[in-house]
């Protein structure tokens, strides 16, 4: 996955000044994103937890961390 996500971004050099340049000019400026559909696919494909599980990452991290504390107390209570 995180290649493909890489795949989706825009990079220079940071010596580049032109290739950065481009960029500006191109997509921020102009709105000229063709990277962009793809950066779409990706998060819909393996990024969108609430999409998927409905709910938000955080709170499936949430649920995990509480989870793993009451296993805790409830050996500790043993």
């Amino acid at each position: 996955m995180g290649q493909a996500v890489v795949d989706t971004y825009y990079q220079a050099q940071g010596w580049d000044y032109s290739a950065i340049d481009s960029f500006l000019q191109e997509v921020v400026l102009n709105g000229e994103d063709p990277r962009k559909e793809g950066r779409e696919k990706v998060f819909s494909e393996e990024l969108d937890y609430f999409g998927k599980n409905g709910v938000l990452a955080s709170e499936m991290i949430f649920k995990d961390i509480l989870g793993v504390l009451s296993e805790e107390e409830n050996r500790s209570a043993e």
